[in-house]
Order: structure tokens, then C-alpha cells, then sequence
């Protein structure tokens, strides 16, 4: 890059007096604008966001701060910016930047959490005998057993996941074109 493009390139400036949480989510909003795709590393993104000098090293670096930080910035970004926290792992992350990247880097794993989380689900309701429970609990946990029942019979999760992969086949380019 010469000085001129370094010169032309948007700077950007944190506000200290937001909580750390929100200036990442800012950091990211701003970043998704003037470099779209880009995935930051841990460090890059507390870099930026805390002032420093220079890339804090590991002995300095915090990972889980950093980790819960952005955890907290994952629903500061979807309240203010509409965005989510799209993240690689050993790369880094970065804000989405629209339906069709939330789309192909976000849904998979959620699909993916949400069928083990069924699965956790049905073998947690196998120690659960509803005739041991009191009328007001019981009802509850036979509407959750109806409703894991529909979601195994209509096997929901996997049409989901199988919808997702086909839709992204379809828009991938065909093999020797």
C-alpha cells in the first residue's frame, strides 16, 4: 500500500467512554462498512478498541475477556446495528454484512447447536416420569414432549439443515465452468 492509499484510507476512532462491549460492536459495525469480510484476530480488535500502542502478546492478552466481550457484543450488534457476529475459528471474526453471508456463516452451526440441543432435549425428558410430576407440571412436560415428538416425526432439523446445504449448492458455480 503507498502512502496515498494510506492517507485515503477511513481511520477509526474509538470512543473511550462506551463500555468496552459496544466499542467493539461499533469497532465491527465500522469495520463491516470499510472492510467488508475482513475477519479480525482476538488481539487486532482489542488493539483498536482499547487505544494500545501496539498488539497486546499473549502474556498481556486476556482470551477470555475477550471471549465474553464478544459475547456481549454478539447482541449489542443485533439491537443496534443489525448485524450478527459471524466468527472463524482460529482466524477471528467479524459483522456480518447481509442476509446472504448470515445465510451461508451463521446458520449451519445454529442448525447444527440446535439439533444437538434436541438431542440433549429427548435423552434429558427420558428420566422425567410425568406421573411423578403435580398436575401443573405435568402439563407442561407433556407439551414439551409433544412438541420434541413433531420435531423428531417431521425430522424438522434435518430438513433444515438439508434446505440450507442445497440452497447453497445451487448458488455455488458449476465444477470446469
Amino acid at each position: 500500500m503507498n502512502k496515498k492509499q494510506m492517507k485515503d484510507e477511513p481511520k477509526y476512532t474509538v470512543d473511550l467512554k462506551m463500555s468496552v462491549p459496544r466499542r467493539v460492536a461499533h469497532f465491527l459495525d465500522w469495520a463491516a462498512l470499510h472492510h467488508p469480510l475482513r475477519c479480525w484476530s482476538a488481539p487486532e480488535v482489542w488493539q483498536i478498541c482499547m487505544q494500545l500502542p501496539r498488539l497486546p502478546r499473549d502474556s498481556e492478552f486476556n482470551r477470555k475477556a475477550m471471549a465474553a466481550t464478544a459475547g456481549r457484543s454478539r447482541s449489542i450488534l443485533q439491537e443496534l446495528y443489525g448485524r450478527t457476529l459471524v466468527t472463524q475459528r482460529g482466524i477471528g471474526f467479524r459483522a456480518s454484512v447481509g442476509s446472504e453471508d448470515v445465510h451461508d456463516n451463521c446458520m449451519p452451526d445454529r442448525i447444527k447447536r440446535a439439533k444437538s440441543a434436541l438431542g440433549q432435549l429427548t435423552v434429558t425428558a427420558v428420566f422425567v416420569d410425568a406421573k411423578e410430576l403435580p398436575a401443573h407440571k405435568r402439563a407442561s412436560f407433556e407439551a414439551v414432549q409433544q412438541t420434541i415428538g413433531r420435531l423428531h416425526k417431521g425430522k424438522f432439523l434435518e430438513q433444515l439443515s438439508a434446505s440450507l446445504l442445497l440452497s447453497q449448492k445451487a448458488g455455488a458455480p458449476e465444477e470446469g465452468s
